[in-house]
């Protein structure tokens, strides 16, 4: 916990008002980083290899993995037909948060 609140103290990401997309991947970002550790994170955007549009590797600690799962959710609604590729980062789905783990929601 220790490391991560260095690493919130430390990082600091705007996103530009143009982002769209970003915006809303940034929005479900804070929310799932409440939902695990307890508090914001906005300013996590950027932060390691999930806690941006179109992440790649694997997660470098538990607050990257909140934002892997999210990254998940999405390819979901993608792959079930939910939204078509190009909504991906501009909508919100359903999760909920269940016992400090953020799960998808079925629908």
């Amino acid at each position: 916990m220790y490391i991560v609140l260095v690493l919130l103290s430390l990082v600091y990401v705007v996103v530009p008002q143009h982002h769209a997309a970003a915006q809303f991947a940034l929005r479900d970002i804070n929310s799932l980083t409440e939902c695990v550790v307890g508090y914001s994170a906005r300013r996590l955007y950027g932060y390691g290899c999930w806690c941006r549009t179109d992440g790649l590797g694997t997660p470098i600690d538990a607050v990257d993995s909140c934002c892997f799962n999210l990254d998940q959710c999405y390819g979901r609604a993608v792959s079930s037909g939910i939204c078509n590729p190009g909504e991906r980062y501009s909508r919100s789905y359903k999760w909920n948060c269940v016992n400090k783990q953020a799960v998808c929601s079925r629908e």
